[in-house]
């Protein structure tokens, strides 16, 4: 006696009929599959190795940058820190690009003399200067907040991290000499219409961190890290470093 075929049955039934066609097409997709995450997978291999030797040309050129650095703020410490930099024929000929210091990325290297570091053993100013790499990827930016550059480096005070703002202020480079955010004021008008000024509690900077420090220490932690690099996808992040002239641990 004759019986309709179940509706699996005829999935199965065609299926095996067509045997040859879907193991091809499986085939097909599973290529497609290994090649779709291969080149995933080999663009983020690219992408870290990529990072990584940038990376670790800009920490040769700080090193080096400080080092020169310090000698000519013993010799000068009044003089134009960047210009007797590029003049002393002692960096690079790669760094410096129409009488301008050039990172590998095209932005520019900022140099110049700080505010004064008070030190309590002995108790005397000592005089400090900053450094700022701009034009920095995310990524970039973010392995140099997370090293730690308190070893091997004497006199380092202190680390930050920024980006370049709309109105092309580097934030990293103001951070840098900064420990609590500035207090602001603002104005509010209140139900009888009358203004009343507002003062905002100073703060903690979470993008300055120093060797050390009890809040904000050196390595900078990857979420502040992560927060601190704001400039997306666009090479506009910024990362500083604040030294003095003096080794303050001698």
């Amino acid at each position: 006696m004759y019986r309709e075929p179940s509706k699996i049955e005829k999935i199965f039934d065609f299926v095996e009929y067509n045997w040859k066609i879907f193991k091809r097409l499986f085939k097909f997709m599973a290529i497609c599959f290994i090649l779709l995450f291969g080149y995933k997978w080999g663009v983020a291999g690219y992408k870290r190795f990529t990072e990584l030797r940038q990376t670790y040309i800009i920490v040769n050129q700080i090193t080096s940058l400080v080092g020169n650095a310090r000698t000519i703020a013993i010799q000068d410490p009044k003089g134009d820190l960047k210009e007797l930099l590029i003049k002393s024929g002692a960096l690079p000929s790669k760094m410096v690009e129409n009488g301008e210091l050039r990172n590998i990325f095209g932005g520019a290297i900022e140099i110049a003399y700080s505010g004064k570091l008070d030190t309590v053993n002995p108790l005397v100013k000592i005089p400090t200067f900053k450094v700022s790499y701009r034009g920095l990827s995310k990524g970039v930016c973010k392995r140099l907040a997370t090293l730690d550059w308190s070893k091997g480096q004497t006199g380092l005070v202190s680390a930050a991290v920024g980006k370049i703002d709309a109105d092309g202020k580097d934030t990293a480079w103001e951070d840098i000499e900064e420990d609590y955010e500035k207090d602001s004021r603002s104005v509010i008008i209140d139900e009888k219409g009358r203004a009343h000024i507002v003062h905002k509690i100073p703060y903690q900077l979470v993008t300055v961190a120093k060797p050390d420090d009890i809040f904000m220490q050196l390595p900078f932690p990857e979420d502040f890290a992560e927060s601190g690099c704001l400039c997306g996808t666009k090479n506009e992040c910024s990362f500083a470093l604040r030294y003095a002239v003096y080794n303050t641990e001698e």
